[in-house]
């Protein structure tokens, strides 16, 4: 079963082990945890640390709450992304907490087939080495907008690209969007992760997954079809 952590809760567990996580009750919000305890295939020294929903308060604070309670034994965290974006300033204290994190164990970011990461989203999936997105993912880029407003701010969006920039992503893909007119109005630019790997190589997906994805046993059957006995 997914093991969850609740803020008030990660005090009385622990160091989180591997294999050691139980079900402690309510998620914190958009957060998961997986190890070897509720998936075989996961390493012992390895967490899979999933997270869907915005980039928006309290994501920062959680994600620093849980890096904190990594045990000495975990050497790897996989961090799965499903997100439709959020705030700037939110994606900036992500960043931080995940280059504090860094520090201690490797980082890999995974997108899922079918799965999106959008706007602010890109920020944080661009924070690992190894960042691995099905081809039938879904991406979007957009200018930053103020609160309350669709029209991108020339300000915030030159902190985004350079956000952009500074994390690795291929200069000529940024051209290409401000060349377009993608980042200064309202609107996105959509694309798969097979157009970003391969059309774009925008150096935002390092491997793309194989097209087949094997039903992995702490997923569960996603088929509305199947119903249980």
């Amino acid at each position: 079963m997914i093991a969850s952590l609740v803020g008030g809760l990660l005090l009385l567990l622990g160091p989180v082990r591997a294999g050691e996580l139980e079900d402690h009750g309510p998620t914190m919000a958009g957060f998961s945890l997986v190890t070897r305890s509720e998936n075989a295939s996961v390493p012992e020294s390895t967490v899979i640390l999933r997270y869907e929903g915005p980039i928006d308060h309290p994501m920062a604070d959680d994600l620093q709450a849980i890096s904190q309670e990594l045990g000495e034994s975990i050497e790897r965290v996989i961090l799965e992304l499903d997100s439709v974006g959020g705030e700037l300033n939110e994606a900036s204290k992500v960043i931080d907490v995940l280059a504090d994190m860094r520090a201690r164990v490797t980082l890999k970011t995974l997108v899922r087939q079918g799965r999106r990461c959008l706007s602010a989203c890109v920020l944080v999936f661009m924070q690992a080495e190894t960042r691995v997105a099905g081809g039938a993912s879904a991406w979007m880029f957009h200018g930053a907008c103020p609160p309350g407003t669709n029209v991108p701010s020339l300000t915030l969006t030159a902190r985004f690209t350079t956000l952009l920039r500074d994390a690795g992503v291929d200069p000529q893909f940024i051209r290409f969007l401000v060349q377009e007119g993608c980042l200064d109005r309202p609107g996105g630019y959509w694309a798969s992760g097979y157009e970003l790997f391969h059309v774009h190589k925008a150096n935002i997906i390092t491997r793309l997954l194989d097209p087949w994805e094997p039903l992995s046993p702490s997923r569960g059957v996603r088929d509305p079809q199947i119903q249980p006995r």
